[in-house]
């Protein structure tokens, strides 16, 4: 069974969440897209390339195994370096922040980063919480979900990396959705999980370019690729190739098309229609000549009038 994100409704791919959550959850504050990615590190290239690949076809839970893991959150997410910072209660303690905390929308599937068992509690201050037991005995510490993925998984079953163990939230003593995430190693001892979280971003980052070079016969079928490039608009095409996928500017190499019997009639095409306005151009230059050119061009308009990628104002590939 698929997992279910708290506040989402079923929908074209059957009981799956929308990508990063449910916005129509009714839970204030309900951060933009803009405020999720504003820290120091954030998925906002990894969303980028999940709207390239949604939009090709792919399902949420390929997209989620093979654009956003090993990270820990699918969607838009952000962090900064809140190790060790101060901590108030319960009561009047004082104390240390032993992790690090991961912004994302609320109902955001939570992924496990690596193989474990997954162990589900509760407690005052993480709210609904989840441990993923190392084989070395040390354990990674989610809290503040929302929900745990209790549909599919039970405390004490194995998890591999990828599978979804629950969801991003508010409870216990957070003020707004995000994840709690620590380290504890075989001994009990806090670690900072910073170089991990990092790690397991930059490793995603890192297989974008293989992963969307392998969709490339999904995009193909895409409408979105299936247009003749000198139909579609002349934004958010760089000369590198590169397809700017989002207002904000984040660009990520485009999977190159195939050569193909498509792309050969497309540029059969345009060379026809090139020598046609080659030639009339010549007749408009010779004047009065341009008569005998015009006889020997039969069955074509006297002013052909192409588009060739015009597009109104303002449009924007998405």
């Amino acid at each position: 069974m698929s997992p279910v994100a708290p506040g989402s409704a079923a929908g074209e791919d059957g009981d799956r969440p929308a990508e990063g959550g449910s916005p129509d959850h009714g839970r204030r504050p309900d951060l933009s897209t803009g405020q999720l990615l504003a820290g120091r590190y954030s998925t906002e290239t990894l969303v980028a390339a999940a709207e390239i690949l949604r939009a090709a076809g792919w399902s949420r839970a390929r997209v989620r195994r093979e654009v956003y893991a090993p990270f820990i959150v699918v969607g838009p997410a952000s962090w900064g370096d809140s190790w060790h910072a101060p901590r108030f209660g319960p009561g009047s303690l004082v104390r240390q922040h032993e992790g690090q905390d991961v912004l994302c929308r609320y109902g955001s599937e939570v992924l496990a980063p690596e193989d474990g068992t997954v162990e589900f509690g509760t407690s005052l201050l993480g709210g609904r919480s989840a441990r993923v037991v190392r084989p070395d005995g040390g354990f990674y510490y989610f809290a503040h979900f929302v929900d745990w993925n209790d549909r599919v998984l039970s405390s004490g079953d194995e998890v591999r990396r990828g599978d979804v163990i629950g969801f991003c939230g508010d409870t216990g003593n957070a003020t707004v959705a995000h994840v709690h995430f620590s380290w504890y190693g075989a001994d009990g001892a806090a670690i900072d999980p910073m170089r991990r979280l990092i790690g397991w971003l930059r490793e995603a980052e890192a297989r974008l370019p293989t992963v969307l070079q392998s969709a490339s016969l999904d995009l193909t079928r895409s409408p979105i690729v299936r247009t003749p490039w000198y139909l579609r608009p002349s934004t958010g095409v760089p000369a590198d190739g590169s397809l700017d996928v989002r207002a904000s500017g984040a660009v990520l190499p485009s999977a190159p098309l195939a050569a193909g019997p498509g792309l050969a009639l497309e540029l059969t095409a345009l060379l026809f229609i090139g020598v046609i306005a080659t030639v009339f151009g010549l007749a408009s230059v010779l004047g009065s000549r341009g008569s005998m050119v015009r006889a020997r061009v039969s069955g074509v308009s006297e002013r052909p009038r192409w588009s060739l990628g015009r597009s109104e104002a303002g449009s924007r590939w998405r």
